[in-house]
């Protein structure tokens, strides 16, 4: 993602260590201490993929987090947020206040190892995958249903931690599968390439196809 200048907002945060935004001190009854938000990208179906490594093993008190369909009406906040960790995962939600842990899956991260996050949401449907190891073998950690939030923001989140690297953030639209969804020829223009037109869009002008 090309994050121009004021597109990111920080929220509850103070600087840590120089380099790392920690909220030693979080608002009351939030569960993520600091939260940074890009605020160019807002969506109702989408996809969000991020590369995140650990220098050091995360503490019992420490996580991070990656936040999607964020809005926020006044002083209220309400969001679905992805928590990672030192021994699990989970896909949470945020509204009036308190905070619902939708599913929650065990699962070890370590330091020195990059994992791939994916987040897919369309309609009430949130699948989550995480990518780790040598193989990169996709596995599917979440899936559920809830549409609490139909549309929102994207934004990254860490709580007592200065050890988590975040990089190659994007987005783009939300996985697709052949049996699932037929696109139109106007709308297979307007998301692939020349290149992939030619591969994905048959002769009648139907688009059936697979976003990796």
């Amino acid at each position: 993602m090309n994050a121009g200048a004021g597109a990111w907002s920080i929220v509850n945060s103070v600087v840590f260590n120089k380099n790392v935004l920690v909220n030693q001190n979080k608002k009351a009854g939030s569960p993520l201490h600091t939260k940074l938000i890009y605020e160019k990208y807002e969506c109702v179906n989408g996809r969000v993929n991020v590369n995140i490594w650990f220098n050091d093993d995360l503490t019992n008190e420490s996580a991070v987090a990656v936040i999607f369909r964020y809005i926020k009406i006044g002083t209220e906040e309400m969001y679905y947020f992805v928590k990672i960790n030192q021994i699990s995962i989970s896909l949470n939600l945020y509204k009036n206040g308190s905070m619902q842990s939708l599913h929650e899956t065990p699962n070890k991260f370590n330091k020195n190892i990059i994992y791939r996050l994916s987040i897919i949401y369309e309609v009430d449907e949130i699948d989550v995958y995480v990518q780790s190891g040598l193989e990169r073998e996709r596995n599917k950690l979440i899936s559920i249903k809830n549409n609490i939030i139909s549309r929102g923001r994207i934004g990254i989140a860490t709580n007592n931690t200065d050890t988590a690297q975040f990089s190659d953030l994007s987005v783009g639209p939300p996985q697709l599968t052949k049996t699932k969804d037929i696109y139109t020829f106007d709308d297979c223009v307007k998301v692939r390439s020349e290149k992939e037109r030619e591969k994905f869009c048959s002769p009648n002008y139907k688009c059936p196809f697979i976003l990796d």
